[in-house]
């Protein structure tokens, strides 16, 4: 080591604020300016060290001289059992200078062999650790809470308290006129770690002029992102069926409580009208780690857990609570929903207040910087947004303490308690669903056609809105069923009533707009006829692949084959397409075919999908449906064939007789 030099000995991540050479004996001041403070945040500082300084004269070869004393306020931290051992075990007993001096940051020597480089990276690496932890505990003696009731307050008071921060367009704030010291820089409003060694306490040194340092904390924050049962990994955007279930998932960090004789952690969540909330299914805290195959190949990320924190039940208060809260679109609190005449639901407010925090995660040992994940369940429900550009919103917001000076009670914040209390911005997630609109006419007029019902199926399906006419079993209908599949208004006499399905005895009500579901373990086949004008529209789908059959087709036109319609979607750019197909017979089994599938440039078959919707034209060409081998027309040639047959037996037998006469 002797081709490696020490730097000045407070060269360490540490605010050491000097000015320009003034005597030893006078209070001496520099300007410290910091960047990276966040607008609205607050910091303070302590003064760990006094310091006099004087700046050296190379005219008579002296050097500068640093002078540093303990402050007052930080006497008793040297004085305590751990620090003294430190202290000795460092070589440097009762003399608290020399020992954080221990910890000086190291430079290469100009002739430094690679070996050498190493040993100096690796011991930078153990001071700055060092430095790191020499904070926290700094931090921790000087917002310890003393005293009781009304006379309890931290046991040191900053030096400088900077409140509510107003970073220049330099992204700087400036502290002017301070005292020379070596200083702690606390953000408050517990922060996060940003690095392996990194510590929530910006420390820095200034030599003798006026310095920058760079605030290294990071405020904490929450991400939402949903994944539904097809995607392995979460995102901000996503896409589901009516009906279909979702998992939302927060993600946080255990931010650094240190001083705080309580700490308020609460997230609000807020779920849009078309979203319907399910329940909590965990919250855990540990750490987010990628996921590998067995080849080593990172596939994605998984949580590893550490704890997973329960909920209240009966009088066990849990390690959280949740509330649920309903509001209507004037954001007025909707006492009861289901009540006759309550108003519509505009959003759903969910809370969750994690009890006793500080208490929890000290009991656990879990450090600040663990990640913490909250997984829940929703429905996307049938007031939900169809189509747009928005989705079906869901945010959410985590309010967290932020003054260790405060004196904090209770779980949660008040109404008040603004001043005390953090909050993120807003973390939010978009869940997207789109409609099939068929508009069904003529082959050759092109006008619109009336009698036509169609069925949509898939396996994605669970809730269908379907916007047609649709015929429903009512008593008290005007409509009636005939046996060819569709409706009339004419009642059935005993002369007409075999054309009418089930002699009809069954009346039905027409609707223009029913919502279909899935009942039990039977799947949506949802299905109605189209409107006057020739239209019908199936609400509420996924990306997936769908079966679309002509259930009847308007009376004088031929049916069509069922086929095939696959709809995307692109996250990214939060957009729905759709394209038509056809069944095709792909060794020896039914396969749905797309043009783009053997040409991706190729749009013969993509369908219009404006606004986030999806349209499609379909065409029926008049005539008769011609049978096919095997089909319902088969009888026709058995009896035509008999008919044949029959004629001709009797034409031999008369042409015999005619000739026996003869």
């Amino acid at each position: 080591m002797k081709r490696v030099k020490r730097i000045a000995s407070f060269l360490l991540a540490m605010v050491m604020v000097l000015g320009m050479g003034l005597t030893a004996l006078a209070e001496q001041e520099g300007t410290l300016k910091i960047s990276g403070a966040v607008e609205g945040k607050s910091y303070d500082l302590y003064r760990v060290f006094d310091l006099t300084y004087s700046e050296g004269n190379p005219e008579n070869d002296t050097t500068p001289n640093y002078a540093y004393t303990v402050n007052a306020d930080f006497k008793g931290f040297f004085e305590q059992e751990e620090i003294k051992k430190a202290m000795e075990e460092a070589g440097k007993e009762g003399d608290p200078v020399g020992y954080v001096g221990t910890f000086a940051q190291l430079t290469y020597a100009e002739n430094a062999t690679d070996d050498e480089k190493a040993e100096v990276d690796k011991t930078n690496q153990e001071n700055a650790q060092k430095v790191s932890e020499l904070a926290q505990k700094l931090l921790a003696y000087a917002t310890e809470w003393t005293g009781t009731g009304e006379d309890q307050k931290q046991r040191v008071e900053p030096i400088r308290k900077i409140e509510n921060a107003k970073p220049g367009s330099d992204g700087m704030i400036e502290v002017k006129d301070l005292p020379y010291g070596y200083y702690l820089l606390n953000p408050l409003g517990g922060s996060v770690p940003t690095g392996e060694n990194a510590t929530m306490f910006a420390l820095n040194t200034l030599s003798g002029k006026d310095m920058t340092i760079n605030v290294k904390a990071n405020y904490p924050t929450i991400d939402k992102t949903v994944m539904d049962d097809n995607e392995t990994e979460p995102d901000k955007t996503d896409e589901i069926s009516i009906g279909k279930e979702v998992t939302f998932r927060l993600l946080m960090k255990v931010p650094d409580t240190t001083g705080y004789n309580k700490y308020w952690f609460v997230i609000d969540d807020e779920l849009s009208a078309g979203l319907t909330f399910g329940e909590i299914t965990s919250i855990k805290m540990g750490n987010i780690v990628e996921k590998k195959d067995e080849e080593g190949n990172v596939t994605g990320e998984e949580f590893e857990e550490i704890v997973k924190l329960q909920p209240a039940a009966g009088e066990n208060e849990g390690d959280y609570s949740v509330a649920k809260t309903f509001w209507d679109k004037d954001e007025k609190k909707i006492d009861n929903p289901d009540a006759e005449g309550a108003p519509a639901i505009a959003k759903t407010k969910i809370k969750i207040v994690f009890n006793d925090f500080l208490t929890y995660i000290t009991n656990k040992k879990v450090p600040a910087g663990t990640d913490i994940e909250v997984l829940y369940t929703a429905t996307l429900n049938e007031n939900a947004v169809v189509g747009g550009t928005e989705g079906n919103e869901n945010k959410v917001t985590l309010t967290y303490s932020n003054n260790p000076k405060h004196n904090y009670g209770g779980n949660e914040p008040g109404p008040d308690d603004d001043k005390v209390t953090g909050k993120t911005p807003e973390s939010k997630t978009e869940t997207f669903t789109t409609s099939l609109t068929i508009n069904k006419i003529d082959g050759e007029t092109k006008k619109a056609l009336k009698g036509a019902k169609f069925k949509i199926s898939g396996s994605m399906l669970d809730t269908v809105i379907t916007t047609g006419e649709v015929y429903t079993p009512a008593a008290d209908g005007d409509w009636y069923k005939l046996k060819d599949g569709t409706y009339t208004k004419t009642e059935p006499t005993e002369q007409t009533k075999a054309q009418y399905d089930g002699d009809g005895a069954q009346k039905y009500k027409q609707e223009t707009k029913v919502t279909q579901k899935t009942t039990g373990d039977n799947p949506v086949n949802a299905e109605a006829y189209v409107n006057s004008e020739g239209k019908l529209t199936f609400a509420g789908l996924g990306a997936g692949e769908y079966r679309i059959s002509e259930v009847v087709a308007p009376n004088g036109y031929n049916a069509i084959a069922d086929f095939p319609v696959r709809i995307t979607f692109d996250q990214e750019k939060k957009e729905f397409k759709a394209e038509r197909g056809e069944y095709q017979t792909v060794d020896g089994q039914e396969t749905a075919v797309y043009p783009s599938d053997s040409n991706k440039e190729e749009t013969k078959g993509m369908l219009n999908s404006d606004k986030n919707v999806i349209t499609m034209t379909v065409e029926n060409n008049s005539g008769i449906q011609l049978p096919s081998t095997g089909g319902m027309g088969t009888p026709i040639f058995y009896v035509l064939g008999g008919i044949l047959v029959l004629g001709a037996g009797v034409l031999l037998v008369t042409r015999r007789k005619m000739s026996a006469e003869k």
